[in-house]
């Protein structure tokens, strides 16, 4: 990425990954197929700010709320450091993250840290 700005980059690095990594179970395909559609309106306000060079907080990001809930903050936020590059997926407690997207996903079946990122961020827009 050419920005000088990190809130932009991961912006753009974590779309390249949610539209890029393959997703292996039916259920979960459907799940996180719903999720890059909601995330349209993101990409649409991300280009149209940089046309502008207008580099300002995404309004997209408090209409489309895939936040971690609460109850598993801590174990989400291992997974993204694996996830990002400076993690050990040891210290995932993937039990934790199951509950938290209990009948809406199976991450049983993923078969990357990335593709559990994907569907865990679809399953908590879906909550």
């Amino acid at each position: 990425m050419r920005l000088d700005n990190d809130y932009y980059n991961f912006a753009l690095e974590e779309l390249l990954l949610i539209y890029t990594v393959e997703i292996h179970s039916m259920q979960n395909k459907k799940l996180v197929e719903k999720y890059r559609i909601a995330l349209i309106e993101k990409v649409n306000e991300i280009f149209a700010l940089l046309q502008d060079m207008s580099l300002k907080d995404l309004t997209s990001d408090e209409k489309i709320n895939d936040k971690c809930p609460l109850d598993c903050y801590y174990a989400f936020s291992k997974l993204s450091d694996v996830v990002w590059g400076n993690g050990y997926s040891g210290l995932v407690d993937f039990h934790c993250l199951q509950n938290s997207v209990e009948n809406i996903a199976d991450l049983s079946v993923c078969n990357s840290p990335q593709e559990v990122y994907v569907v865990l961020k679809a399953g908590f827009l879906q909550k």
